[in-house]
């Protein structure tokens, strides 16, 4: 069911695109690069933009005392920028547990602190969700719970139990709102103290929240009705105070991605331009890719997305490597850095987590949302394919704001 397969813990965020790679092929021009391809060295190479991109943060480790489930290991070190993006992901402790791992990094790729939720038995949702901000504290669910934590430490603040697990809590003035995918069906938790107001089971017929959002005060829910034996997806509404208020089909995207008007880069691999074009990059088609088209792996080339109306980004997915089949990917050369600039001159700069893994997504949440005409990502770093030198990039999307 489409509700199911959504949360399934293999789709740690699934507001990007869903496609199939059947094809095989490879980044191959009359005139290769190299006619015989050089031996790989095990280390990338690096290019230098101006910023210091290799400094290193110590970490002390401290314990919580009455949060035992928990394990965090925030710097000792004064960060030289403010917090920017969001880093989070699963990590496998054996086949039945794993951990959750929430970093916050600042504009030039440092740690500014890191949280791990640990010994966490897998089941078909996703151990943990998105971050959302509001004022100095972070709210996050993890395995049906809900997390306050300080904006600039990372430390634990408060902990609600069993408010559910959903994709991201909202904050609503001095409420954070929950929703669980077995229930329950909407929670609300006090900002400053963790304590829970009040909690909604599901209506009947309605099942699996996955999603929340606020439209002119009134809570929806994405979710899905069972009616006539067969399942739907819905929107349930409730008022600030909980009132169930009616329900609605869901009809459209409250995943939003935004238009940009135009794509260009800094080279295409030749003689096949057509081919490698930096459109492939905002095609939504992972058969295709852009190719840069320099001498070695493109360090300091770049893909830009530019709209004559600015777009408030988010996120950022790309689409890492020439993702048409395994062989492409595996042959070709991958991020393993980048730095991404926006018109308004800010900037940040992210390693590849996901860059050994086939078809992966690269994923960069924003802490707050930048308005901006442009977005350019400029290759600092990279993998090496196997075969071919020629860094590739398939996909790229950005997405609003809710």
């Amino acid at each position: 069911m489409k509700g199911a397969i959504i949360m399934h813990k293999k789709c740690v965020i699934v507001v990007m695109l869903l496609l199939s790679v059947v094809l095989i092929g490879g980044c191959k021009s009359d005139v290769s690069k190299s006619a015989d391809p050089p031996e790989h060295k095990v280390t990338t190479q690096q290019v230098e933009m101006g910023q210091n991109t290799s400094s290193e943060i110590d970490e002390v480790v401290q314990q919580d005392t009455d949060t035992s489930d928990i394990s965090d290991k925030p710097t000792d070190t004064a960060v030289k920028n403010q917090p920017f993006y969001y880093n989070y992901m699963e990590l496998v402790d054996t086949g039945t547990k794993g951990s959750y791992l929430l970093e916050l990094m600042d504009q030039d790729g440092n740690l500014v602190w890191k949280r791990q939720w640990d010994d966490l038995e897998y089941t078909e949702l996703n151990l943990g969700g998105e971050p959302v901000r509001s004022d100095d504290k972070i709210f996050i669910g993890v395995y049906g719970d809900l997390y306050a934590l300080d904006f600039m430490t990372g430390d634990v603040l408060w902990k609600a139990e069993g408010t559910g697990s959903t994709i991201k809590p909202l904050v609503v003035d001095d409420i954070v709102y929950m929703a669980g995918y077995y229930g329950p069906m909407l929670s609300a938790v006090n900002v400053q103290t963790g304590q829970v107001l009040w909690v909604k089971e599901e209506p009947e017929n309605f099942s699996w929240p996955l999603k929340i959002v606020n439209n002119n005060n009134t809570i929806l829910v994405l979710c899905s009705e069972f009616k006539n034996d067969s399942e739907i997806e819905a929107i349930c509404k409730y008022d600030l105070d909980g009132n169930y208020v009616g329900s609605d089909n869901y009809t459209g995207d409250l995943w939003p991605s935004q238009y940009w008007d135009t794509v260009m880069a800094s080279s295409t691999l030749e003689p096949n331009t057509q081919k490698y074009v930096a459109e492939n990059c905002y095609d939504a088609n992972f058969e295709t890719a852009w190719v840069e088209g320099v001498s070695g792996y493109g360090l300091a080339e770049w893909i830009e997305l530019s709209a004559i109306t600015s777009q408030d980004v988010g996120y950022i997915s790309i689409a890492n490597g020439y993702q048409k089949s395994f062989e492409t990917y595996e042959e070709n050369g991958k991020l393993a850095k980048y730095r991404v600039d926006f018109s308004d001159g800010r900037y940040f700069i992210a390693d590849a987590k996901y860059a050994f893994e086939p078809f992966s997504q690269e994923h960069i949440q924003l802490v707050d949302p930048i308005k901006t005409n442009t977005v350019r990502i400029t290759i600092l770093d990279i993998l090496p394919g196997t075969k071919y030198e020629d860094t590739c990039i398939s996909e790229v999307r950005t997405i609003g704001v809710d």
